[in-house]
């Protein structure tokens, strides 16, 4: 069973499209940096992720983004650089979600970010 996505672990290679496993409960820092072709990135609704690292999609190819809602930490510069990254939606069910004043530095495209609670 995968738990986690380590360092690394696909930086700079041009994968496009990733479903992360339901079983990862952690995406670790630069797991996914410079992987400008990385349009997609999909988690499933039974999702236990709960911490995406430090530069983890850092000058990646995203355009949008669902956070799940087991997610408890963006860390800093996660998705920074991100020029084509447009739609943030976060739904948090757990008691706090921390996102790191720079989690989203540098990615001037956001024009819409949904955060909200679930019922």
């Amino acid at each position: 069973m995968l738990e986690f996505i380590g360092p690394r672990a696909f930086y700079a290679t041009g994968l496009t499209t990733i479903t992360v496993p339901s079983t990862v409960k952690l995406i670790r820092k630069v797991a996914f940096k410079q992987c400008g072709r990385l349009a997609t990135v999909t988690f499933p609704s039974n999702s236990v992720l709960e911490s995406i690292g430090y530069e983890a999609f850092a000058f990646s190819g995203l355009t949008a983004i669902t956070v799940p809602s087991t997610v408890e930490l963006i860390d800093q510069e996660a998705f920074k650089f991100c020029k084509g990254l447009k739609k943030i939606v976060a739904v948090s069910c757990v008691s706090a979600m921390t996102i790191h004043s720079s989690a989203f530095d540098y990615s001037d495209g956001v024009n819409y970010i949904t955060l909200r609670s679930s019922p």
